[in-house]
Parts: structure tokens; C-alpha cells; sequence
């Protein structure tokens, strides 16, 4: 066998040198190019990042409370204002806060948001999930704290908003229905929910998900698109539902009285989201309890208020004890008793109207 050795200075084997080269040189320009390309893309990332900036130090901070019109109740407020004195941030000292009540109409909750984004606020604190949807779809940089959003709102909406933090209020359904079943036994039950509500229709799936799994009972639907509409579908069912669910939205509240009374006429009882509701007729709620919901929100303000600080360097506070509250005049209408261990538990509304445990 022979071997042939290349001579690297004949035309051709230079040519071949120079093509090597060149290769060569091309390998490094791309890789050179893909490490700037990938610096690039981490490089935005961090400056997307850092859109919200801790809150600086200064004499007088500017923060708002954004709450749904239709809601009545203002123990949220107290809490969040109570938990900000406490921490040192005072009205009229080295704080303002404005309170506004949005508007249940969309293309004027659009304004007053725009309008509230260019005030130029230190931090906004938002009271539900419509609230905080309205305003974190508009910015990235004001600091943002939410109160009373679900854990699945969190997942579905909150990734990457590195300006948002606040206080989760789960949905409690289970613990609902195991307090209801003890005082009305339910085979049938009715959930309330808007069609022109994405939240609300995800929170009619959730429901049927989790009491597929643990109840045997069968769900009816019962869309809200008016009054009218919804005193038609009643008459439909009364006789197939032993209770009906009306979760806790701005939608409802506007008509709750008369919801209210077209139920209670009917002799169904009514599950609710909240205390107000509750007061206002409904027959049980289990829910996290409003004013300490606020508190929280508000020791979270506080914090970045203190600067050092952006919203998703602070964990989502979880409430973990709820609280019973039941309508002791609805229980005596529908001629209701309450099991010793509840009564001792919960809230009693218009107790002077009720009657004594078993």
C-alpha cells in the first residue's frame, strides 16, 4: 500500500486550505451570532422584568382602591386602610387614597381605568378579580395588589405580571355544600352564571369539575341574562332544585333584591359567596371573611410602599379559615334547624328572628 502526501503548496491543495478557512470562519461568525442573539432575548426578558420598579421613598404616597360600583359592603376598605395606619402609612399624614367605585359598564370601566393609569399612582390596590383583570391588562409597571381573586385566576391570568401580587380568596364550594347538606339535604342544585361573563362561566366549570368528584348531585345551569329571564327559568325548576348557588359578582348584586325575593317566595334556599349577600336573604355562606382579607392586602401594600420591593417578590397570602355565616330569619322561614356545631361556629344574621340549636 502507498500513501500519497498533499502538498499544501500545489494550487489545489491551497484552494482546498482556503476552503477549510472559510468554513471555519463561518462556524465562528454563527456561533458568534446565535450568542448574541441569545444574549438579546435574556437581555429583554430582565428588561421586561424590571417594567415595575420599587416604589421610591417620599414624603406623600398616592395609592387607589378600585372596587366594583355595585358593591356595598366596606369592611375591605377598613381592613386595608387599618393594616396601612398600622405599619405607619396614615391618611392625611404622608398618604392619600382615593377610592373608586368603577363602573359596571365596560367602555366606562375602560375610561375610568385609563384615566386612573395616568394619575400617576404609587400602587393600586383592586378589590375582586373584574377589577384586577381591568387594570393589569392595562399596565405592566404600576404595582398592583389584589384582593379576593381565586387561585385559578392566579394560574390563568397572573403569569408573568411581575407587577401584580395580593390575596387569594378560594372558592369554598366544597366546604358550602357540606355545611348546606347538613341543614338541607341536596340531591338537585342550581348554579347561577352570566354568559357575558368569562369569569363567571369558568367558575360554572370549576364547579361542576370539583362536584362531580366529590358529590352526587345533579348541577342544573341557570343563566342570568335579565330579571325577566330569569323569573321564567325559576318557575321552570323550583320543583327540581332543593337549593340554588348565586356566586358572588357584580352582576348580581344590581339585582339581588329582587333575586331574593323570587327565591325566597319560592321557598328555595339560597348559597351565596358573601356576608352582604347574606344579608340581604341568601341562607348560608362560607367565605373568607371580608375585613380580613383587607388587613392583609394592606400589610402587603405596606411592604411596597417600603421600596426594595416589586409585587411578585411577595407571595399571593392565602385565607385558610373561613367563615360560616347564616340568615338565622331565612333558616326560621324555611322552617330550618342548625346543627349544634354550626350554630356554635358561625355568624348569625337577624338572630333575635331565629331559634335556638338542636
Amino acid at each position: 500500500m502507498k500513501f500519497q502526501l498533499l502538498n499544501f503548496n500545489s494550487s489545489e491543495n491551497k484552494f482546498m486550505r482556503g476552503v477549510l478557512m472559510l468554513k471555519n470562519r463561518y462556524v465562528h461568525i454563527m456561533f458568534a451570532f446565535t450568542v448574541l442573539l441569545i444574549a438579546f432575548f435574556i437581555y429583554k426578558n430582565i428588561s421586561k422584568t424590571y417594567e415595575v420598579s420599587p416604589i421610591l421613598k417620599k414624603n406623600n404616597y398616592k395609592i387607589c382602591i378600585l372596587k366594583n360600583g355595585e358593591t356595598v359592603d366596606e369592611t375591605i376598605e377598613k381592613g386595608i386602610i387599618e393594616a396601612l395606619n398600622s405599619s405607619g402609612y396614615k391618611k392625611g399624614k404622608n398618604l392619600t387614597i382615593e377610592i373608586i367605585k368603577c363602573s359596571g359598564i365596560k367602555e366606562e370601566q375602560k375610561k375610568q381605568v385609563r384615566n386612573l393609569i395616568k394619575s400617576d399612582k404609587d400602587l393600586i390596590i383592586t378589590i375582586g378579580p373584574e377589577m384586577t383583570e381591568a387594570i393589569t391588562t392595562q399596565t405592566d409597571k404600576v404595582p398592583v395588589v389584589a384582593i379576593g381573586v381565586s387561585d385559578i385566576y392566579v394560574k390563568k391570568h397572573a403569569q408573568n405580571k411581575y407587577n401584580l401580587t395580593g390575596v387569594l380568596k378560594n372558592d369554598l364550594i366544597l366546604q358550602e355544600l357540606n355545611t348546606i347538606n347538613r341543614i338541607v339535604p341536596i340531591k338537585n342544585i342550581g348554579i347561577v352564571y352570566n354568559t357575558n361573563n368569562q369569569n363567571s362561566i369558568n367558575r360554572l366549570k370549576y364547579m361542576k369539575e370539583v362536584l362531580n368528584k366529590q358529590f352526587n348531585i345533579n348541577i342544573l345551569d341557570i343563566e342570568f341574562i335579565n330579571m325577566n329571564n330569569f323569573i321564567e327559568k325559576i318557575g321552570k325548576i323550583k320543583d327540581k332544585t332543593d337549593a340554588i348557588y348565586i356566586p358572588e359578582n357584580e352582576i348580581y348584586y344590581s339585582y339581588f333584591d329582587k333575586i331574593i325575593k323570587k327565591l325566597n317566595d319560592e321557598k328555595i334556599p339560597v348559597i351565596s359567596d358573601g356576608a352582604v349577600m347574606v344579608e340581604k336573604g341568601a341562607l348560608l355562606s362560607v367565605t373568607a371573611e371580608n375585613y380580613r382579607m383587607g388587613f392583609d392586602g394592606g400589610l402587603l401594600a405596606a411592604k411596597l410602599l417600603d421600596g426594595n420591593i416589586i409585587p411578585c417578590e411577595l407571595s399571593f397570602k392565602n385565607e385558610t379559615d373561613p367563615d360560616i355565616f347564616i340568615n338565622m330569619a331565612e333558616a326560621k322561614k324555611l322552617k330550618l334547624k342548625i346543627p349544634s356545631d354550626i350554630w356554635q361556629k358561625a355568624r348569625k344574621m337577624y338572630l333575635y328572628e331565629g331559634q335556638s340549636a338542636n
